[in-house]
């Protein structure tokens, strides 16, 4: 169920951004500018605004020293494996406690979270898993009354 939900990371963090940068290149490449054919005289003050310097700034980004800039994800290594991942979480005394771990983007996160949520709410019970639900017994007894 996972696995073929391309929101879910499948493997490790630079197999998955390599998998979507050339998802992102080949969609890029297909399509068409629709202002590459009109003439710089006709093109809006907005687009100018935007694209004045566009060779001057690529320049300077490729010219910078790159081995000085210090890399915010070297903290996280992006070759550890993150594919998704059932475990056992705890044995309760009336439960068995599964935990579904799974790795996606931010802007991913919330829906894939309720999805999946609901989801395993309603393939689990399919499958002959049942939920306990918290209940307590109450045990009434006829005290005899002294009149």
């Amino acid at each position: 169920m996972l696995l073929a939900d391309d929101r879910i990371v499948k493997t490790t963090l630079a197999d998955d951004r390599r998998h979507r940068s050339e998802e992102e290149h080949h969609d890029v490449a297909t399509d068409t500018n629709p202002l590459q054919d009109v003439p710089q005289e006709r093109r809006s003050w907005i687009y100018r605004l935007f694209h004045r310097g566009q060779n001057r700034i690529r320049q300077r980004m490729e010219s910078a020293d790159i081995n000085n800039t210090p890399n915010p994800l070297s903290a996280t290594s992006m070759d550890v494996n993150r594919a998704p991942q059932v475990l056992l979480k705890q044995l309760n005394e009336s439960s068995v406690d599964i935990v579904v771990r799974a790795w996606t983007r931010s802007v991913d996160y919330w829906n894939v979270y309720y999805e999946y949520n609901e989801r395993f709410y309603n393939e689990l019970p399919r499958h002959g898993i049942s939920f306990p639900f918290p209940q307590m017994d109450i045990h009434l007894s006829h005290a005899a009354t002294d009149s």
